[in-house]
């Protein structure tokens, strides 16, 4: 009799078991689940940058990988021109827009070759150059570097007296003078 006794004890315990798991599972199904919604300004974690991008938006220095649906920071000096890279900050990954240019690896800028003649002995090849015409130089204008006939050169700027407009000239690094026309 006392295993009868101990026996019903035992079915009354895993039935009262039986009956609270059951009452867990009906009383969970009521509360409601955090349903992830694209456009509330939250990125859950079934969200991402590709599927929501309302929700979840990349940093201001960072581009969304459509493959990988994370957002990826640009990195200068990877081998790629990446969104937020171009020829201006990261001409290590996107190139220089002219070929006479080269890449400052330091800085990531386009710089154009130095020309091998200072600017004060172009100011004076120029004066030559139209002393030799009798025409007197009044203004100096602009001096700076940059290419002819792919190589590295002056480019100086000068009103002469009793003309009107401004003539460019160019000045070689053999020291030779070449007016370019201005329109």
């Amino acid at each position: 009799m006392i295993e009868t006794v101990e026996k019903n004890q035992l079915r009354i315990i895993l039935l009262i078991f039986l009956i609270v798991a059951i009452a867990v599972t009906v009383f969970l199904s009521f509360i409601p689940r955090k349903v992830a919604v694209c456009g509330d300004n939250v990125c859950d974690s079934s969200e991402n940058c590709v599927d929501c991008p309302k929700d979840c938006k990349c940093s201001s220095n960072a581009y969304c990988d459509q493959a990988n649906k994370k957002c990826v920071s640009s990195k200068c000096g990877n081998g790629v021109c990446e969104p937020f890279e171009s020829m201006e900050n990261c001409c290590n990954d996107c190139g220089c827009s002219s070929k006479y240019e080269t890449c400052n690896k330091a800085t990531h800028k386009c710089e154009m070759p130095v020309a091998n003649i200072s600017d004060w002995r172009a100011k004076e090849l120029v004066t030559e150059y139209f002393a030799n015409k009798n025409k007197t130089i009044s203004e100096f204008g602009l001096i700076s570097d940059t290419v002819y006939q792919e190589n590295p050169a002056k480019s100086v700027g000068v009103k002469l007296q009793g003309e009107v407009g401004v003539h460019i000239l160019i000045v070689t690094e053999n020291e030779q003078v070449f007016e370019r026309p201005v329109n």
